[in-house]
C-alpha cells in the first residue's frame, strides 16, 4: 500500500518507516528542510519529500493511509520554565 508519513526522522517515525517497509510498503515521508535523517539513512526505499505537505496530499488515492507522527518541535513548557 502506499502510506505518507509525517515525522519520520524522529525516533518513533523511525520505527514507523522501517516496519512498514519491512511489509513491503510504499512509504512516502515528508520532512523539514535541514533535518536530521540519521535515523532514516538506511533505508533506501524510502521517499523522502523536504517541505510541504499539502502538495504531496494531492497524489495520494483514496486506497493510502497516513501515519503523524510528526511533532511540533520547540520547547512545550516555554523557555522561562527552563531557566531556574
Amino acid at each position: 500500500m502506499k502510506i505518507l508519513l509525517t515525522g519520520a526522522t524522529g525516533w518513533i517515525g523511525s520505527h514507523v518507516a522501517r516496519e512498514l517497509i519491512r511489509r513491503g510498503h510504499e512509504v512516502h515521508a515528508t520532512v523539514r528542510d535541514g533535518s536530521n535523517r540519521e535515523r532514516i539513512a538506511d533505508l533506501s526505499k524510502l521517499k523522502i519529500h523536504v517541505g510541504a505537505i499539502d502538495a504531496l496530499f494531492k497524489n495520494f488515492t483514496r486506497s493510502s493511509y497516513f501515519f503523524g507522527c510528526g511533532a511540533t518541535g520547540g520547547d512545550p513548557f516555554g523557555s522561562p520554565a527552563l531557566s531556574f
